[in-house]
């Protein structure tokens, strides 16, 4: 079996990468970082496929090798020869196992055989960890790991029939007696024995328990105590609360209470103020009324008098250019008389006071009788045709007369009236309203005295429940009362909660007989299971024994190929053995000797031979190719010759694909 050529679309650093192999050594010599190892695992991967089940990027070649920043697809092809017939592997991986594809293409029929999963097994016979044991030639590891997938191909390759039952047997037995005891903690008797330990905590822990309940109980018995106490000491803080509420509102109404009663005092100063004003305002809206008619009657006389007055004005004046025509000899009365009445008109007309109007009143009604006495002597000389006039200004003087003394009588009357309250003045009209304005004042603050008195009564303020020893505000103590219901609910949640736990222990308590008897159970239970595993260790080894005498069939043919390449890299005669797990040991001086006894260039040297040994037992019909990964980074210069000779050598039946990095170690 041979490789023809490969193509990486997109696989680590290898991106659009070809490659053509020749039927011998394909030497690979590129510096570090060219992606030779990556090109050794796409050729690993095209058969084996790609391995994802670590966690570390180092073991998971699924995040190792995805391309970071190429659009191509990742995976490639691969083209191979197998027993004279070429074929094309082509396998493209995704984020998962399941989005991964698997083509298989003959290429001589073209037939295509798609998920085509396991090419790498049917191929060379063995697994993956089988095909890294032998064929692949790592820098990390050059030993031989012998698995079922290799025994099972040196049985084929040996001839030796039904060996498979028995590896199936000792797989299966291996499998059922790791079930039973798993390295650490794990297995079925593990687990028998860990539910054992519960058992018997939980046993130990309810004969505690039990001790413990006589004390939870008491301690509840203290809980309800102390419940009832909060209790009692929330509802004493309660009722002290509502006192002191009562109280601070009290003291809020104080304020009000007295303000109300400030503002009755000012309202009552102030009505004493306007009384001592008027002499006490003892006054009704029905005399100020009454003053007010009063008034206006003196008014519309006084109009009527000024109208009378001057008619009485104009007959006089006609009256005595008449006579003066007649008259010979002065009339003393009528003179003084008319002058006399005349001045009393001008007083009352143009009076600016009250005591003016009533002193003109006087002389005109003086002046008037003066004037009817010496005109009744001027009469009796008139003539007949002056009567009528005369009687006329009579009647005129007469009524004047009764006008005056009309405004008289009002006068007077509205100037004691007035005097009452102290006012002066004959505005008698503005001393009412000023008289009204201060009743209205009056009656006002009154009304909002009576409104103060209503206010007051509904504050319900009691001036007894004023006291002055409070110690604590209505905050401070519904601080306190929330304070002890915090405390009261924690009591209250806390001996619920111990209620619970001892209702549930005791509950337990009823268990222990049971737990004792599912003890004794699971004691019989590991007994039974040890019984069993110890059948199945030794079946194991009895069928090992089977197994290695089978094994001992292909001993002679490995030793031989080991011999054989053991005298290529030995300048002596070294005579070396090998038993049938692989462990190799060497003859020094008639003593064998474990290669762990050597070198580390040493112990690779005898790796490369042994594996080139089962390689050659293993493939017999058909030589597979060879992958080298730098394996000699470890070989001195002399044991360097040695290895380079050997491989040289195997060049002419295998095909070899060998990376290095340095030229040093080119063949």
């Amino acid at each position: 079996m041979k490789l023809i050529k490969c193509h990486a679309s997109s696989f680590g650093k290898l991106i659009d990468f070809s490659y053509e192999f020749s039927d011998s050594i394909n030497l690979i010599n590129q510096e570090n970082g060219f992606g030779k190892t990556t090109l050794a695992v796409f050729i690993k991967c095209m058969f084996y496929g790609i391995t994802d089940g670590k966690r570390s990027i180092e073991e998971n070649e699924r995040k190792k090798y995805k391309p970071w920043n190429s659009l191509d697809r990742f995976g490639g092809y691969l083209v191979f020869e197998k027993e004279g017939k070429q074929y094309k592997i082509e396998r493209f991986f995704g984020n998962k196992a399941s989005e991964d594809s698997c083509y298989l293409t003959d290429l001589s029929t073209g037939k295509v055989y798609d998920n085509y999963d396991k090419i790498g097994e049917k191929l060379f016979g063995i697994d993956e960890e089988g095909f890294l044991s032998t064929i692949y030639f790592s820098q990390k590891n050059l030993s031989v790991k012998s698995n079922l997938s290799i025994t099972s191909k040196f049985n084929e390759a040996c001839d030796i029939q039904d060996t498979s039952e028995i590896d199936k047997a000792i797989s299966k037995i291996k499998e059922t007696a790791s079930k039973y005891k798993y390295s650490g903690e794990r297995g079925y008797i593990n687990d028998a024995k860990r539910e054992q330990n519960e058992i018997i905590r939980k046993i130990e822990q309810l004969k505690s328990d039990n001790e413990s309940l006589v004390q939870l109980k008491d301690d509840c018995i203290s809980l309800d105590k102390s419940i009832i106490d909060t209790k009692g000491e929330i509802s004493n803080l309660q009722n002290e609360l509502e006192k002191v509420l009562t109280i601070e509102a009290n003291a809020r109404n104080k304020i009000t209470y007295d303000s109300f009663i400030n503002e009755i005092k000012q309202k009552q100063t102030d009505i004493e103020q306007i009384k001592n004003n008027f002499n006490g305002l003892n006054v009704s809206y029905d005399e100020l009324n009454n003053s007010k008619t009063c008034v206006n009657e003196l008014e519309l006389n006084k109009q009527k008098s000024q109208i009378a007055k001057q008619n009485l004005l104009e007959l006089q004046g006609e009256l005595d250019e008449s006579d003066n025509k007649r008259a010979n000899k002065f009339k003393p009365f009528l003179f003084i008389g008319s002058i006399l009445f005349l001045i009393g008109l001008l007083l009352d007309f143009f009076a600016i006071s009250s005591v003016f109007r009533i002193i003109g009143t006087c002389l005109t009604v003086v002046g008037a009788l003066l004037s009817i006495f010496d005109f009744s002597k001027i009469i009796k000389n008139k003539k007949p045709k002056n009567n009528i006039f005369e009687d006329i200004l009579s009647k005129n003087k007469a009524e004047v007369i009764s006008y005056n003394q009309i405004i008289t009588s009002y006068t007077e009357s509205l100037q004691i009236f007035f005097d009452r309250f102290g006012l002066k003045g004959n505005d008698y009209a503005q001393m009412i309203e000023t008289l009204k304005e201060a009743l209205d004042k009056i009656n006002l603050y009154q009304q909002n005295i009576n409104t103060l008195n209503q206010q007051i009564k509904s504050l319900n303020f009691d001036a007894s429940n004023l006291q002055e020893n409070k110690v604590r505000s209505s905050e401070e103590v519904k601080n306190l009362i929330q304070q002890k219901n915090i405390i009261l609910n924690n009591l209250i949640s806390k001996k619920a909660q111990s209620d619970s736990y001892i209702k549930q222990k005791e509950q337990q308590l009823l268990d222990v007989d049971y737990l004792d008897n599912l003890l004794d159970e699971n004691k019989q239970k590991i007994a039974r299971l040890e019984d069993e595993l110890s059948i199945l260790n030794s079946t194991y080894k009895f069928m090992q024994k089977a197994e290695e005498n089978l094994k001992i069939r292909y001993k002679d043919p490995i030793l031989m190929a080991f011999s054989k390449y053991l005298s290529f890299i030995s300048k002596e005669k070294t005579k070396g053995d090998i038993d049938i797990d692989f462990n190799v040991s060497i003859d020094e001086n008639g003593s064998a000797k474990s290669t762990e006894y050597y070198s580390k260039g040493y112990r690779d040297l005898f790796d490369i031979c042994k594996r080139f040994a089962v390689i050659d037992v293993l493939y017999t019909k058909e030589k597979p190719f060879i992958i080298l990964d730098d394996p000699f980074t470890n070989l001195d210069n002399e044991k360097m010759t040695m290895a380079l000779s050997l491989i040289k050598n195997l060049s002419n039946e295998y095909q070899i694909l060998y990376f290095i990095c340095h030229d040093s170690r080119k063949v």
